[in-house]
Protein backbone atom coordinates (compact mmCIF):
# COMPACT_ATOMS: atom_id res chain seq x y z
CA UNK A 1 0.00 0.00 0.00
CA UNK A 2 1.01 3.68 -0.73
CA UNK A 3 1.13 6.38 1.54
CA UNK A 4 -1.27 9.28 0.35
CA UNK A 5 0.84 11.96 2.36
CA UNK A 6 3.71 12.29 -0.17
CA UNK A 7 1.62 11.92 -3.18
CA UNK A 8 -0.68 14.92 -1.69
CA UNK A 9 2.00 17.09 -0.51
CA UNK A 10 3.76 16.24 -4.28
CA UNK A 11 0.59 17.49 -5.52
CA UNK A 12 0.32 20.62 -3.56
CA UNK A 13 3.39 21.55 -3.97
CA UNK A 14 2.97 21.18 -7.54
CA UNK A 15 -0.14 23.63 -7.48
CA UNK A 16 1.84 25.98 -5.74
CA UNK A 17 4.47 25.76 -8.13
CA UNK A 18 2.28 26.50 -11.05
CA UNK A 19 0.25 29.91 -9.42
CA UNK A 20 4.43 30.68 -8.78
CA UNK A 21 4.96 30.81 -12.14
CA UNK A 22 1.81 32.02 -13.39
CA UNK A 23 -0.36 34.50 -11.02
CA UNK A 24 -2.77 35.43 -13.43
CA UNK A 25 -5.46 32.96 -12.48
CA UNK A 26 -4.72 33.68 -8.81
CA UNK A 27 -5.32 37.40 -9.07
CA UNK A 28 -7.67 37.31 -11.97
CA UNK A 29 -11.36 38.87 -10.44
CA UNK A 30 -13.05 36.45 -12.71
CA UNK A 31 -11.11 33.42 -11.18
CA UNK A 32 -9.77 34.39 -8.17
CA UNK A 33 -11.36 32.85 -4.97
CA UNK A 34 -13.31 34.95 -2.85
CA UNK A 35 -11.42 35.68 -0.01
CA UNK A 36 -8.57 36.97 -2.52
CA UNK A 37 -11.25 38.57 -4.64
CA UNK A 38 -11.89 40.64 -1.36
CA UNK A 39 -8.35 41.44 -0.69
CA UNK A 40 -7.72 42.57 -3.95
CA UNK A 41 -10.88 44.91 -3.89
CA UNK A 42 -9.88 46.35 -0.50
CA UNK A 43 -6.65 47.11 -3.07
CA UNK A 44 -8.04 48.59 -5.39
CA UNK A 45 -11.03 50.50 -3.49
CA UNK A 46 -13.89 48.51 -4.42
CA UNK A 47 -16.82 47.83 -1.80
CA UNK A 48 -15.53 44.74 0.00
CA UNK A 49 -19.16 44.46 1.22
CA UNK A 50 -20.44 43.14 -1.81
CA UNK A 51 -21.67 39.66 -3.06
CA UNK A 52 -18.91 37.66 -5.02
CA UNK A 53 -20.86 38.16 -8.46
CA UNK A 54 -20.52 42.07 -8.25
CA UNK A 55 -17.41 42.62 -6.40
CA UNK A 56 -15.48 40.59 -9.40
CA UNK A 57 -17.48 43.37 -11.83
CA UNK A 58 -15.85 46.20 -9.53
CA UNK A 59 -12.58 44.65 -9.35
CA UNK A 60 -12.13 44.39 -12.88
CA UNK A 61 -13.87 47.98 -13.80
CA UNK A 62 -11.40 49.33 -11.12
CA UNK A 63 -9.07 51.27 -13.11
CA UNK A 64 -11.90 52.45 -15.53
CA UNK A 65 -13.41 53.84 -12.76
CA UNK A 66 -10.86 55.72 -11.37
CA UNK A 67 -10.40 57.59 -14.57
CA UNK A 68 -14.27 58.63 -14.68
CA UNK A 69 -14.40 59.31 -10.76
CA UNK A 70 -16.37 62.59 -10.57
CA UNK A 71 -18.10 62.84 -14.01
CA UNK A 72 -21.62 62.34 -15.37
CA UNK A 73 -19.98 59.11 -17.13
CA UNK A 74 -18.55 57.72 -13.91
CA UNK A 75 -21.35 58.07 -12.25
CA UNK A 76 -23.71 55.84 -14.59
CA UNK A 77 -20.66 53.67 -14.42
CA UNK A 78 -20.58 53.30 -10.96
CA UNK A 79 -24.22 53.03 -10.92
CA UNK A 80 -24.47 50.30 -13.80
CA UNK A 81 -21.96 48.19 -11.52
CA UNK A 82 -24.62 47.18 -9.07
CA UNK A 83 -27.08 46.33 -12.00
CA UNK A 84 -28.66 49.93 -11.74
CA UNK A 85 -29.51 53.28 -13.92
CA UNK A 86 -28.91 56.94 -12.77
CA UNK A 87 -30.13 59.95 -14.02
CA UNK A 88 -27.61 62.92 -13.43
CA UNK A 89 -28.82 66.59 -12.67
CA UNK A 90 -26.55 69.06 -12.33
CA UNK A 91 -27.06 72.63 -11.51
CA UNK A 92 -24.65 75.01 -10.70
CA UNK A 93 -22.72 72.95 -7.86
CA UNK A 94 -25.34 71.09 -7.05
CA UNK A 95 -25.35 67.43 -8.92
CA UNK A 96 -29.00 65.41 -8.19
CA UNK A 97 -28.44 61.56 -8.74
CA UNK A 98 -31.38 59.55 -8.83
CA UNK A 99 -30.57 55.62 -8.95
CA UNK A 100 -33.16 52.99 -10.08
CA UNK A 101 -31.56 49.37 -8.35
CA UNK A 102 -32.88 46.24 -9.07
CA UNK A 103 -32.74 45.01 -5.39
CA UNK A 104 -33.46 46.91 -2.37
CA UNK A 105 -30.44 45.64 -0.22
CA UNK A 106 -27.98 47.80 -2.58
CA UNK A 107 -29.77 51.09 -2.09
CA UNK A 108 -27.22 51.61 1.12
CA UNK A 109 -24.02 50.46 -0.55
CA UNK A 110 -25.02 52.65 -3.83
CA UNK A 111 -25.71 55.54 -1.98
CA UNK A 112 -22.72 55.18 0.04
CA UNK A 113 -20.55 54.65 -3.24
CA UNK A 114 -22.38 57.23 -5.57
CA UNK A 115 -22.11 60.16 -2.64
CA UNK A 116 -18.22 59.16 -2.15
CA UNK A 117 -17.88 59.80 -5.88
CA UNK A 118 -19.23 63.19 -6.73
CA UNK A 119 -16.74 66.11 -6.63
CA UNK A 120 -15.59 67.39 -3.37
CA UNK A 121 -16.53 70.79 -4.40
CA UNK A 122 -20.06 69.72 -5.05
CA UNK A 123 -23.15 69.37 -2.84
CA UNK A 124 -25.03 66.35 -3.78
CA UNK A 125 -28.48 64.58 -3.37
CA UNK A 126 -28.30 61.17 -4.18
CA UNK A 127 -32.19 59.47 -4.47
CA UNK A 128 -32.38 55.96 -4.62
CA UNK A 129 -35.74 53.92 -5.85
CA UNK A 130 -36.35 50.23 -6.10
CA UNK A 131 -36.98 48.67 -9.77
CA UNK A 132 -40.57 47.10 -9.88
CA UNK A 133 -40.70 43.29 -10.38
CA UNK A 134 -41.32 42.81 -14.15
Amino acid sequence: MTDPIPTAVTALFAALRATAEDPRELLDPATAAPDVLRWIAHIVGADTTLPTGPLRGQVAHAMAAHRRRGTVAGLHALVALYGGTAEVTEVGTTVTVTVTLPEADLADPVRDAVAAAVPAHTRATVRVQVRPNE
